[in-house]
């Protein structure tokens, strides 16, 4: 999970914000659609993403889980590589944003933030993304480092059974920071 290679492309196969999706429902002013669309992320098994890697140049991968995103890019990154994420790219749960923003948030994505958050630069980040990407995720998707030569091709394959998974970024030689949030 910590040998991407510059260059290569980063997916997510899963959408963010499962747990403040289930926080806001918890908290009954959750949305049913929403609650929905998450119970059937966490459903979702990641083995019929993964069980497409075998003709592509997968070079680290690893899942989404209770740490959130950030701090399973920051174990991804490793101490010479920087992943570039393109935050206007990440597939979000239908209502994760707005629930965010009103500060629907778990004490799972603070602990999460008191973790990872001073290596990382949020300036300029609008704080609802800020807590998607610390966000613990149950289930959540797998973050895959691609050669950029397959990631086209390996993501169309991914969307037959994850329609949400993007490319959310690049990987790049270590700059200062391990994670560059744009």
């Amino acid at each position: 999970n910590h040998t991407p290679q510059v260059g290569d492309m980063l997916i997510l196969t899963k959408a963010l914000g499962v747990s403040i999706i289930l926080a806001a429902a918890r908290a009954k002013v959750g949305d049913a659609a929403a609650t929905t669309a998450a119970i059937a992320s966490m459903q979702r098994l990641n083995k019929y993403a993964a069980a497409k890697f075998s003709t592509y140049q997968v070079h680290a991968c690893t899942d989404v889980t209770g740490f959130g995103l950030l701090a399973h890019g920051l174990e991804m990154a490793g101490a010479e590589h920087t992943l570039v994420i393109d935050t206007e790219q990440l597939p979000l749960l239908p209502q994760a944003a707005a629930f965010a923003a009103e500060f629907l948030v778990t004490a799972g994505g603070e602990r999460n933030r008191e973790h990872v958050g001073d290596q990382v630069d949020l300036t300029g980040i609008k704080p609802e993304i800020q807590e998607l990407l610390f966000d613990p995720q149950t289930s959540g998707g797998l973050l895959i480092s691609v050669a950029e030569s397959d990631a086209a091709a390996l993501l169309a394959a991914i969307q037959q059974d994850d329609p949400v998974a993007r490319i959310i970024g690049v990987v790049s030689s270590r700059e200062q920071d391990p994670i560059i949030l744009l």
